[in-house]
């Protein structure tokens, strides 16, 4: 995962993202650019978020061919830009591209599941050795596991139907059992393991998984102005891939200002930080507050009506309840609860509103450029900062670029990293 935020109110949008992001399976660089002008005639900007590659090919690659291949056409609305940008990426496309991705895909989801399963099975050997019995079954266990994932818990991409699903199997069953006999030809297998492994090569190219960034995508988001526009705006897409002759996007936020919302902060991939920052909790603690909130209001009178109902009957007040009337009362007693459950949550969702974000989006309306790129900067600082002082995985690092996007001036550098020596290369800023 990465950090990238943008950061809007009526005078400008700020985009800012480190440099760290994933190319070519799960290595993380921490050098990437993923903030760019789409064109230097325009106050647009792109950024990528996540992958670094489109199908392999980088997207500063991507970026400067889409460059050369503009119109100079000048469009009303910016999602006009981004639908754009989105068309030309099915243009670059070519068959060997296509073969070389849907390959490299299942040769990575086919490989993770391998790799997860050799590092278990030497991690408990270290301890008492395994038959082959015992391996078999570690081994069915860790395929079921990311079976039931791709399966119960994914969907199927909006653009994908039965030819897609087909064409792969008329032009790459063969290929995928290759991969698997290859791939796992040491391993002890149930019967059906190798069934469901076919499955799982074929949903990571069909499928988008419910609870985690598909390990494919890559995301866009295109910001700034319009030509008819007063006030800045975004549109934000998801790339998983391309089958079929068919790109598959899948279009996530649109939104900008108005004569009514006066700014916005919107966190791109790892969200954590900034909205700890913006709602005063954490959303991982939020959510088990949450879930302890609705498992209490809903639980709680049913024990206590238990306990009363025991005292009662102990103590010879009722001789029995009427089994409809204590239903009657267990459902009402249910609808009270849950009535409850929602009052509460709407109480804490205000008090968080009044007290954290809106205070903070006051401020933002009106910050001038160079604080709202400051601000930009400091959130993705926070998150890098947390990853580096905790056991998670360094995958927020590198240098920070930012850049401001406004009607008056376009496109502004605030901060930008580059590869090489300024003074050896005078040539490229007096492009």
């Amino acid at each position: 995962m990465t950090s990238e935020i943008l950061i809007l109110n009526r005078e400008a949008v700020a985009l800012a993202a480190d440099s760290a992001a994933t190319l070519t399976g799960e290595k993380i660089f921490s050098s990437a650019n993923k903030i760019f002008r789409l064109r230097k005639d325009l106050p647009v900007g792109l950024m990528i978020y996540s992958r670094a590659d489109f199908l392999g090919i980088p997207w500063e690659t991507v970026i400067g061919l889409y460059r050369k291949k503009d119109n100079g056409a000048v469009s009303p609305n910016l999602e006009d830009y981004g639908n754009r940008f989105i068309e030309f990426l099915s243009t670059i496309v070519t068959p060997e591209i296509e073969t070389n991705y849907i390959q490299c895909q299942i040769g990575s989801v086919l490989g993770d599941i391998y790799h997860e399963i050799a590092y278990t099975l030497e991690y408990i050997e270290r301890s008492y050795p395994l038959d082959d019995e015992d391996r078999r079954k570690i081994v069915g266990e860790t395929i079921d596991r990311h079976y039931n994932l791709w399966d119960l818990d994914s969907i199927k991409m909006p653009q994908i139907d039965e030819e897609e699903i087909q064409y792969l199997s008329d032009n790459y069953s063969d290929f995928i059992d290759d991969t698997i006999n290859r791939t796992y030809n040491d391993l002890p297998t149930y019967t059906d393991s190798q069934e469901k492994l076919k499955a799982i090569a074929i949903s990571i190219l069909t499928k988008f998984p419910k609870c985690f960034l598909h390990p494919g995508a890559s995301g866009l988001v295109i910001a700034g102005f319009g030509d008819a526009q007063i006030y800045p705006s975004f549109c934000s897409h998801l790339i998983v891939g391309y089958l079929n002759g068919k790109l598959i996007c899948i279009p996530q936020q649109t939104d900008g200002i108005d004569q009514q919302k006066l700014s916005g902060i919107i966190p791109f991939a790892q969200q954590e930080m900034v909205c700890t920052f913006m709602e005063g909790i954490d959303p991982a603690y939020l959510n088990a507050l949450t879930q302890f909130h609705h498992n209490m209001f809903m639980g709680f009178p049913k024990i206590v009506y238990d306990h009363v109902k025991q005292r009662l009957l102990e103590e010879k007040i009722v001789p029995d309840i009427d089994p409809k009337i204590e239903g009657e009362i267990l459902e009402r007693l249910h609808e009270v609860g849950q009535e409850e459950y929602e009052a509460a949550e709407r109480y804490f969702e205000q008090y968080r509103y009044l007290n954290h974000s809106s205070r903070v989006m006051g401020v933002v309306s009106h910050l001038p450029k160079d604080e709202l790129a400051a601000m930009a900067e400091t959130l993705i600082n926070l998150t890098s900062f947390k990853k580096k002082v905790t056991m998670d995985a360094q995958t927020v690092g590198g240098p920070i670029d930012v850049a401001i996007i406004s009607k008056k001036d376009g496109f502004v550098w605030i901060k930008r990293k580059h590869y090489f020596d300024r003074e050896l290369n005078p040539h490229y800023f007096e492009k």
